[in-house]
């Protein structure tokens, strides 16, 4: 009886370290970009805002909180952070490790002419 759990113990171990290490393979070579997408004026976050990677025709979309991640190879690249009714905001680096980069956007501001209802 013993012997038959030291066996099953024997097995999930090997089982939990090989997948491990596979998972680590997947991601070699690879870097996590991270960060929250925030409105400059007041500080909320921009759920659903979009981080595009140009040179990989790629991208994310920031969560509940603004908060995004994607992972890409060592490389230059350029963001493009997007969100409706504010500016688009560009950015251009070398990824060479896991970095975190946070975006505050401004808001478009325009002046509507005025709107005359009349029955």
């Amino acid at each position: 009886m013993q012997f038959k759990l030291l066996l099953l113990f024997f097995t999930f171990s090997c089982f939990g370290i090989l997948s491990s290490h596979a998972a680590t393979e997947v991601q070699k070579g690879k870097f996590t970009i991270s960060g929250f997408v925030k409105d400059k004026s007041n500080g909320e976050s921009l759920p659903g805002a979009t981080i595009y990677i140009k040179e990989l025709k790629k991208g994310t979309v920031s969560n509940n909180y603004g908060f995004y991640s994607i992972s890409l190879p060592e490389g230059d690249y350029h963001l493009r952070y997007s969100y409706i009714g504010y500016k688009i905001t560009n950015l251009a680096f070398h990824l060479k490790s896991d970095t975190t980069i946070s975006i505050e956007m401004s808001a478009i501001s325009e002046n509507l002419s005025e709107v005359e209802i009349k029955s």
